[in-house]
């Protein structure tokens, strides 16, 4: 969950809710879906905008370590967040596709 909040912050991913992600109920692992809203989108719609960087509600709060945030997730949000720093120019090369994908844009316009 710290990996993709991360991720997702540098994305501008939206629409984070409990709908949108998918518990493994054997490992506990998280999965995001539906990335509808991402390159900010989610914070420019004029119904029910973002006004957050990512989702972290008490209920997911709750449901960590006994550490809450300031176990493994402040750990791996720190580590994320260094890994894609050192890395940027690899990321912004992958994400340049999309400053030319006519599907976004047209996203972006409606």
């Amino acid at each position: 969950m710290a990996c993709m909040s991360m991720v997702g912050y540098i994305l501008g991913l939206g629409d984070r809710h409990p709908s949108n992600l998918m518990l493994d109920r054997l490992t506990g692992k998280i999965v995001h879906i539906d990335f509808g809203d991402c390159f900010d989108v989610a914070m420019t719609r004029e119904k029910f905008p973002e006004k957050i960087p990512f989702r972290l509600t008490r209920m997911l709060v709750k449901a960590m370590e006994v550490t809450g945030i300031e176990g493994n997730y402040r750990f791996t949000c720190e580590r994320v967040l260094r890994l894609l720093r050192a890395n940027r120019e690899s990321l912004l090369a992958v994400l340049e596709a999309f400053v030319y994908d006519p599907v976004i844009s047209w996203r972006l316009l409606e």
